[in-house]
């Protein structure tokens, strides 16, 4: 456990935030990637819960850290 643990922190952790624009039938994702060891964050996107949306975050790339 303690080593994945170790393996998961070197890469950004992604993160979600639902909103809504106008009513509540019009729901957003706010997608972010975040570094733990520097302030900031390093990428985000706007859209919908699907893979889709979340692969633009999935790729990036180690060197970023």
């Amino acid at each position: 456990m303690r080593l994945k643990l170790k393996k998961f922190q070197k890469s950004p952790t992604p993160d979600e935030l639902q909103t809504f624009v106008g009513n509540k039938r019009n729901k957003l994702w706010i997608w972010t990637a975040v570094n733990h060891k520097q302030a900031g964050i390093l990428a985000w996107v706007v859209g919908d819960r699907s893979a889709e949306t979340f692969k633009f975050l999935w790729f990036i790339p180690h060197s970023a850290l």
